[in-house]
């Protein structure tokens, strides 16, 4: 009996530990995807704008 008590106590444990794990995640989620979504574009115009400047750089020769 005494294992099945042991049994009880881990499940409601681990069933805890993934309910604190849900509402962590819950409330993280929406922050990285926020981070990613302004990430894309912030990371994009960056790529652009030294492309764009390497391939003006490189159009125009040397800079003297």
């Amino acid at each position: 009996m005494k294992n099945v008590i042991t049994w009880f106590l881990v499940g409601v444990l681990a069933l805890m530990a993934l309910k604190v794990l849900g509402v962590i995640l819950g409330a993280l989620l929406p922050i990285v995807v926020l981070s990613l979504l302004l990430a894309i574009p912030v990371g994009f115009v960056i790529l652009v704008g030294w492309g764009s400047s390497a391939l003006w750089r490189g159009l125009t020769g040397p800079v003297r």
